[in-house]
């Protein structure tokens, strides 16, 4: 599914509060502090990273251990506290699916 190339760091979709989603980028593993249909937000992210720019990744979620592959674009990043904000430019159908079981206890964990 692709989702419009413009983005924002307005809350469209509810934001889970939960360490249940482990991002990799670059090949290294970050917490997910939040996460929702449209993005995550992480930490312990210090690379150097822009708003705009677009990243690929993959994630798991705590009850599925299957790799999800994302691709997403940098909404913001601080590099002094190492967090880093993604919004989603393009999920599979299996991968919101994922999500959404997660999100709702569907998810069978």
């Amino acid at each position: 599914m692709n989702f419009p190339k413009v983005f924002s760091d307005r809350r469209v979709d509810d934001r889970l509060q939960s360490f249940s989603l482990e991002i990799v980028l670059d090949g290294v593993q970050y917490p997910a502090i939040n996460w929702s249909l449209s993005g995550f937000l992480v930490t312990d992210y210090y690379a150097a990273r822009t708003p705009g720019e677009r990243v690929e990744g993959s994630f798991r979620i705590c009850t599925d251990m299957n790799s999800h592959p994302f691709k997403a674009v940098v909404v913001r990043h601080n590099s002094a506290t190492g967090r880093l904000a993604l919004n989603f430019t393009d999920l599979s159908l299996s991968t919101i699916s994922a999500l959404e079981a997660f999100m709702t206890g569907r998810s069978g964990g």
